[in-house]
This record gives C-alpha cells, sequence and structure tokens, in this order.
C-alpha cells in the first residue's frame, strides 16, 4: 500500500474476503506498507480504511504478482501512527495514551535544525537556554531530569547537568517524533516521570539507489549541510546519512569583541542503519555518532605589554550502537529485543593563545580541564499479545540498564555505576468494542535506591465515532544521577557538590482529556481539550548551602512540588490548508525543607499557533509558526530561608518561510524569517536553582534573522 507520494502506507486496516466461501480476516499493513495475501482461496474481495484515505476496495483475482495498491488523501492526510507506548505499531489515535506526532513534514515546514529550534513552537512547553551548557525543557512544568529522550526507544544519556542539552539532538535523520505527557515510567522506568519524548529515525523506503542533499544558511552565521544515501536489495535496507552545523557566533551588540553571546559552534553527526530480514525475522542495526565543540572566547588581555586570550573548549563526544531484533510468532504474538551500549563524553580545555602570533597551549592551571565520560549498556525484551479484535492483550517485558561515570568532577575521578534491572507488565482489556482498560506495573532493582512498585491505569473510551475520552493515572519514581551524587565542581565561578544523602523522587501523575473529531470529505476538525495533576515528593533541586557570600551550592530533597493545569489544542485541515493552535495554563507549587514562608502556585500561560497553505498549481507553501510565552512566576530561596516571588518576563516567536518544490520533489528551495520579532533578551530569575535573588537578562533569541535552505533528492 502507497500514497500518492509512493510512500508506504504504514497500518493501514485491511480486510480480506473469500468470494468463494465469504471468509473475511483483518489485517494491518507493516512498516513497508505490505501485507500478506498467501495462503487465500481467490478471487479475494479487499477493503482497505486508513483514517485520512479514501477507503479503497478492489477484487484480486491471483497471487502469483505482487499487487501495489495506492491510497488516496481525502484532503486529510493524518499519518500519524505511533510506536511509543503501543503493543505494535498503531493510529495515534487508537492508543490509549495521549500521543502527540510531528511528522516529518512538520519538521520541514518550521525548518527546524535540531529538537530546541523545534520544541520550542510546541503547547506546553518551554525551553531554557544557558549559552554554554545548552538547552534544556519544561514539560507540562516538569524539568528535563524528569523527561525521557529517546532515539528508536533508546534513552539519550549524558544528563551531565541534569537535563539534555536538546541543540545535540539533530534532526536531519528523524522521520517523526512521538511525544507523550504525563508518567511513563511503568514502560519506560526511572526518568519518564514527566513524560517521554521518542524521535523515531528515517528508513530506507525506496526499492533503488537513492540519495540527497541539504544546505542550510542562517545571516546571523549559521552554516549547514548534510547528506544522506540509501540501497535496498532483496531483503536487504541500508540508509546512510551525516552532516555537518557550523555557527560562528553571535552577539546582540556588534563590538567586534573576541567573546559572543551566543558561542561559536561546530558540530558533526553520523548515522548508519542496516536493515535485514529472514523471513518473519528482522533486525536492525544501528550507529549514530555525534561531536559537539563550542568555543567561549575571552576579551583580549595583557595590553598594552602584551595580547592574549584564555579560550575555552566544550567538547562534547556522542556515540551510541543499537540492535533491534522484531520476531512476529503469529499475527496476534510477537516478540522483540533492544540492545545497545552508549558512550558519552564531556571535555572541557582552556587554551592560552597568543594574539600575536596566533599559536595556542593549554593552560597550566589543572583545574581548567576536565574530561567526564558515561557509559550506558541497556536492554529491553518485550513479548506481547495483540489481537485486533481480542478482548484481552498483553504485554509482558525485562529491562536492563547499567550506568557507569567517571571524572574530575565526579568525586574526583573515582568510577561510580548505578544499575536499575526491572520487569513491568500490563494487560489490554476490552469488555466492549468501544472501551480499553490497561492497567500495569512495573518493579524494579536499584542498586543505590529502594524502588516502590509502580502501579498505572490507562483508559479509552470511543464514546462515538467523533468523540474519544482518556483516562490516566501513574506513579513515577527517579533514583539521583551520578551527577546529583557525586558531582565535586570548583573552579572560579564554581562551587557545588553533589550529596550522597538524597531521596529518590515519587510522584503521582493523574491526566483526563478528549478528542472529538468532525471528518468530511474535504475538511477535518479536531479540538483536545485535557487537564493534568502531577505531585513530586522528595524533588531534587540546586540550592545554596550556608550564607550567600560562600556562593556554595548542593543538590537537596524540595519537600513537595506540584504542577497542574489544564490544555487546549484545535486543528483544522481543508484540502492543502493546515491550522494549529493551542494554549495551556500551568501552575506549580514549590514547598523547600527547612525554609519560612508559605507559596502559592505560580501559574504561567502559553499560547501557540501554526498554519501552511500550499498553493497546488506551482507546489509553493507557505508556513507560519508563533508562540507566546506568558510572563512566569517563581519562588526562590532567599539568605535566610526565606521565600521571595519573582517574575520572569513574557516573550513571543514568530517564524515565516516559504518553500518551492521543482521536478516531482526532488528539488526544494525554502527560505524565510526566524524571530521575526526581533526577541534576544528577557528578564528572568533562575529557576534552574532553588536560590537565587537576582535577576538576569537570559538570552533567548538572537534577533531577526534571514534563512535559505536547499533540498536534492535523486
Amino acid at each position: 500500500m502507497v500514497d500518492e507520494n509512493n510512500h508506504s502506507v504504514q497500518n493501514a486496516a485491511v480486510t480480506l474476503n473469500e468470494i468463494s466461501n465469504g471468509k473475511s480476516v483483518h489485517r494491518f499493513t507493516d512498516n513497508h506498507g505490505s501485507v500478506n495475501l498467501k495462503n487465500f482461496t481467490y478471487p479475494v474481495y479487499i477493503q482497505i480504511h486508513h483514517l485520512g484515505y479514501f477507503d479503497l476496495n478492489d477484487t484480486l483475482h491471483d497471487a502469483t504478482t505482487k499487487s501495489i495498491l495506492q491510497l488516496k488523501s481525502n484532503a486529510v492526510n493524518l499519518k500519524t501512527i505511533s510506536v511509543t507506548g503501543s503493543y505494535a505499531p498503531s493510529v495515534a489515535d487508537k492508543s490509549v495514551y495521549k500521543v502527540d506526532v510531528i511528522t516529518r513534514e512538520q519538521i520541514d515546514h518550521q525548518a527546524a535544525n535540531n529538537l530546541e529550534n523545534l520544541l520550542s513552537q510546541q503547547v506546553n512547553m518551554r525551553i531554557e537556554r544557558d549559552q554554554s551548557l545548552g538547552s534544556s525543557l519544561l514539560l507540562q512544568g516538569m524539568s528535563g531530569s524528569n523527561i525521557k529522550f529517546l532515539v528508536d526507544g533508546v534513552p539519550v544519556i549524558g544528563r551531565k547537568y541534569g537535563f539534555i542539552d536538546l541543540s545535540q539532538l539533530n534532526l536531519n535523520n528523524i522521520d517523526h517524533i512521538e511525544i507523550v505527557k504525563g508518567s511513563m515510567s511503568v514502560l519506560y522506568g526511572t526518568d519518564a516521570a514527566g513524560g517521554v519524548i521518542n524521535l523515531i529515525t528515517k528508513n530506507n523506503e525506496k526499492d533503488k539507489l537513492n540519495g540527497g542533499i541539504s544546505t542550510y544558511y542562517e545571516n546571523i552565521g549559521q552554516y549547514n549541510a548534510d547528506m544522506y544515501a540509501g540501497w535496498k536489495f532483496k531483503k536487504t535496507d541500508v540508509r546512510i546519512s551525516g552532516g555537518r552545523n557550523f555557527f560562528d557566533g553571535w552577539s546582540k551588540v556588534d563590538t567586534n569583541a573576541r567573546s559572543f553571546d551566543w558561542k561559536p559552534k561546530e558540530q558533526y553527526v553520523g548515522n548508519v542503519k542496516l536493515s535485514q530480514h529472514f523471513n518473519r525475522l528482522r533486525l536492525t542495526l544501528q550507529s549514530d555518532y555525534m561531536h559537539d565543540k563550542v568555543i567561549d572566547k575571552s576579551e583580549v588581555r595583557g595590553l598594552p605589554y602584551d595580547a592574549y586570550g584564555l579560550d575555552e573548549y566544550n567538547i562534547t563526544t556522542r556515540f551510541n550502537n543499537q540492535l533491534y531484533a522484531e520476531l512476529p510468532i503469529n499475527s496476534n504474538l510477537n516478540m522483540n529485543f533492544t540492545g545497545a551500549y552508549s558512550f558519552y563524553e564531556a571535555r572541557k580545555n582552556k587554551y592560552v593563545k597568543d594574539l600575536v602570533d596566533l599559536s595556542q597551549e593549554l593552560s597550566s592551571n589543572p583545574t581548567d580541564h576536565d574530561t567526564t565520560r558515561f557509559y550506558t549498556a541497556f536492554a529491553r525484551y518485550v513479548f506481547n499479545r495483540a489481537k485486533t479484535e481480542g478482548i484481552f492483550n498483553y504485554e509482558l517485558g525485562l529491562e536492563l540498564n547499567n550506568e557507569r561515570g567517571t571524572g574530575k568532577r565526579i568525586d574526583d575521578g573515582k568510577i561510580h555505576a548505578i544499575g536499575d534491572y526491572s520487569v513491568f507488565a500490563s494487560i489490554e482489556y476490552k469488555p466492549v468494542k468501544a472501551l480499553t482498560i490497561r492497567p500495569g506495573v512495573r518493579y524494579a532493582y536499584n542498586t543505590s535506591y529502594k524502588a516502590p512498585v509502580i502501579p498505572s491505569l490507562h483508559i479509552l473510551y470511543d464514546i462515538s465515532r467523533q468523540i474519544t475520552w482518556r483516562a490516566s493515572y501513574g506513579r513515577g519514581f527517579r533514583a539521583p544521577g551520578l551527577k546529583e551524587l557525586y558531582l565535586s565542581f570548583h573552579d572560579s565561578n564554581h562551587n557545588i557538590d553533589g550529596n550522597q544523602a538524597l531521596n529518590a523522587e515519587t510522584s503521582h501523575y493523574m491526566e483526563t482529556s478528549a478528542v472529538w473529531k468532525f471528518l468530511k470529505e474535504k475538511y477535518l476538525i479536531r479540538v483536545e481539550p485535557s487537564v493534568f495533576y502531577n505531585v513530586v515528593r522528595d524533588k531534587i533541586a540546586l540550592a545554596e548551602k550556608g550564607s550567600s557570600s560562600d556562593n556554595y551550592f548542593t543538590y537537596l530533597n524540595v519537600e513537595k512540588f506540584i504542577s497542574n493545569g489544564a490544555e487546549l489544542q484545535a486543528h483544522f485541515t481543508m484540502k492543502n490548508f493546515h491550522f494549529n493552535a493551542g494554549y495551556n495554563y500551568t501552575g506549580v507549587y514549590n514547598t523547600f525543607y527547612g525554609t519560612t514562608g508559605t507559596t502559592d502556585f505560580a501559574w504561567s500561560p502559553s499560547i501557540n499557533a501554526s498554519l501552511d497553505y500550499t498553493y497546488p498549481k506551482t507546489n509553493t507553501t507557505l508556513a507560519i509558526f508563533t508562540k507566546f510565552n506568558g510572563k512566569q512566576p517563581v519562588y526562590l530561596i532567599q539568605s535566610d530561608n526565606s521565600l521571595q516571588r519573582y517574575i520572569n518576563d513574557d516573550y513571543t516567536l514568530v517564524e515565516i518561510n516559504i518553500s518551492q518544490r521543482f521536478y516531482k520533489e526532488r528539488l526544494i528551495v525554502q527560505g524565510g524569517v526566524m524571530n521575526l520579532l526581533d526577541v534576544t533578551n528577557v528578564k528572568t530569575y533562575s529557576t534552574a536553582t532553588a536560590h537565587s535573588s537576582n535577576s538576569t537578562d537570559a538570552l533567548v533569541g538572537m534577533g531577526r534573522s534571514l534563512f535559505l535552505k536547499l533540498q536534492l533528492h535523486f
């Protein structure tokens, strides 16, 4: 099964009826859009249904030739297939979880280069940026330490400062992104109490040699280039991709200084993906590589007798290797295995650079250098029953995760390790066709902390063909990371120690949501309201210890943390026009051990909207994206252990771009304006630490800029 662009249509519902005896069989197309047509008595009457396409009915008279059937879009092409949390790949609307899918088409329309760019326009998400440490995410008020990032189901490691740097997750090899908000600890374990973001990489879908190149230029100093090549031969699929992203630094005021507000950055990425089919068994071997270098240059020193600079290089290397095996036992039973070994290195070196002859040498101060390494071995085995018309389905799983870390800043170079070994199970019960009830449980053995039994309950009810209701409850657990336990970071700007007396975080999450769909031949209206409540005990935060003059920080447990709120998303699609809008109002509440005074909920709104229109005669697309981040109240600890309320400023980001397709979409030219409103700095109070009383002008944008992107596919 293919669409109008000859792309595979996955998980289309196929009904096969033998005309001679009336026998009927229900199946779904696989990842290649295929369905097995063997062992039938022909002729066979076939019916195909997929949301967003016209139904297709046809009669097949024999199985001697390969039949390729094409589905036509009914002006609403909703290829929202999801795998996150599902027993088998399925339409996201049928998942018991509320899954938001960002398609490749949406990524291209936004011209997003990395995950930071992309998520900055999403509802109920806030990006916090640090020009040296990178960018982190707040999701429904929960910080990045409680959000699990996956690539094809494998955890992304390297939470050196408690979060994954979103700017290091490149999108050139990503097919789509699946986002599940709220606790997913039963399925994905520690770090998933706030949600899961799963990046799904591209497969080679074409039956012959293919490839392409892409270049990107932005006049703030961004120069990107990447390429890919794919090859398919019989049962073997190969895809190779790689690229270089270069940014030469930017400052709000051009003073010809050596230092920049936004630091120069160079990044290399590469991916190799090999899939092999052995009858029913499918094996996929994948390797990812990323090398990221950020240069922090100092101002000229030593004048008038000398001229030198103290330049700091922060280099991050990620190397991930993954093996995925999937074996369908029959049409209902399936098992799969994922094994991965991940390496992460963060290296800091400071150089003394002679600005006369441009030579440089390493600083003689040993505190100016550090190398931190993390190694993770990961294995996950899942066995499930996923019968489409079954009353009972189930899933059993085993997950093993062992992480080791070493470095000068981790207990003075000692090697420390944390193991997390879990079993999990869930049952899907359908007492009636419209109702799905899925309870689940996870039991984990953590080598450093006693983990509780983690339950969950998810309900999906199709009230009618237009209205779907969901309700979810999940308990969460997060053991402190190696950094929070053993960090030792002392230099001229930092005085931070870990805390081996930390308690593990425990949490409870509840959410209810609904989806209302009104689908006609020419348009679709979709409205999704939801409310959520999240409470965390012993949440870990960085707080000042001692007097403010000591500037000494350590990790402490927050007594209680609560985030709750409401979210509303709306979508309208008509032929070549799409409009999306979202609104959320999120409140956060903290109480801290040993402080005086009380806090109220700190409420903050955000609004996002996007539209795109494609003019079919010329194949030209106009896309507009806007995101309003409202004022954000925060409560911070003062030096006398009292609590004080502060307000972070609001700001709005707007992007506009136009893309033109030529030669059957083999050449795509795209250009536009980023940060149309020229936002650069906003007044904020630190939310990354529990203690702060001074406002700063946080950098949130690089000013208005123009970009041009060229893509060539062959």
